[in-house]
């Protein structure tokens, strides 16, 4: 039986996508970065056939502002005071 899928309707997904591009730029890393998030399940992507990846919309706008609502750094200066410095470098044993 042949089908024609042309005209098969499109399943409807409530799921927008985003280039890894805005994620990468977003976190001020690499694509292939991103790519491995996706790889370990850290953040929701999926690999077109293309090769192309892509990341859910929904979750990266979740994710920023979960992220634009931490006060670490915030508190961390209050604490510190004069002292806090942007230029920390930390050295583990």
């Amino acid at each position: 039986m042949h089908s024609d899928h042309k005209n098969e309707p499109k399943p409807n997904f409530d799921f927008e996508f985003i280039d890894i591009q805005t994620v990468a730029d977003y976190y001020e890393v690499n694509c292939e970065t991103v790519k491995k998030w996706i790889m370990e399940n850290r953040i929701s992507g999926k690999q077109l056939v293309s090769g192309k990846y892509l990341v859910s919309k929904q979750e990266f706008e979740y994710l920023k502002t979960k992220r634009d609502q931490d006060n670490t750094e915030k508190d961390i200066r209050q604490l510190l005071g004069d002292d806090y410095s942007d230029d920390w470098e930390v050295e583990l044993d």
